[in-house]
């Protein structure tokens, strides 16, 4: 899970586990969410390594699959969400549209 692939991966993971026993997987769950915060970029993004930036999907992953570790009772900080609804305001256009990142 060396670049932005690993955040597509471990996000859905988490999805994947909590649909299927959140319960039974919480250790799992908390381990992978972890690893997605880890990831976050200074600015609230998520993006591959070497970027920092930040990539539009790869972080709607991550908020997605975080979003799911904490609707299993897998405490995220908000400082995780503030930074990110941060990052993503600076990306949305005046017309309401996100803006996608640069390749």
């Amino acid at each position: 899970m060396g670049d932005g692939i690993g955040t597509y991966e471990a996000a859905a993971s988490i999805m994947a586990l909590a649909t299927e026993d959140p319960e039974a997987n919480r250790g799992l769950i908390s381990t992978i969410a972890a690893y997605i915060v880890s990831k976050q970029n200074a600015n609230g993004s998520w993006d591959y390594v070497g970027r920092a930036a930040g990539d539009t999907s790869i972080s709607q992953y991550a908020v997605l699959g975080l979003w799911e570790a904490e609707n299993d009772a897998v405490e995220i900080p908000p400082s995780v969400w503030d930074r990110a609804a941060a990052w993503y305001m600076t990306v949305e256009s005046s017309a309401g549209k996100l803006e996608l990142s640069p390749r």
